[in-house]
């Protein structure tokens, strides 16, 4: 494991202590599982915006492919 050094503000290093105590880990082994699972979400997050943002690509390739078809059928006519 890779040592780290932090600093918490007093009330979340509290907290950190009651918490851990009360699920009978350390202190050390709660911070690691909250690193974890906020890791977890901030990817879930990214993964998101970057599907939103290729969807919104699609989209738009999809319409000008659409309105391509359009202008083609409208020669025909």
């Amino acid at each position: 494991m890779k040592m780290v050094s932090l600093k918490l503000y007093e009330e979340l290093a509290a907290e950190a202590d009651e918490l851990s105590d009360k699920l009978k880990i350390s202190r050390n082994r709660f911070i690691n599982d909250a690193v974890v699972a906020y890791s977890k979400t901030v990817r879930r997050e990214l993964l998101a915006k970057e599907m939103e943002a290729a969807a919104a690509a699609i989209k738009k390739s999809s319409r000008e492919v659409i309105d391509e078809f359009d202008a083609l059928d409208d020669e025909a006519i």
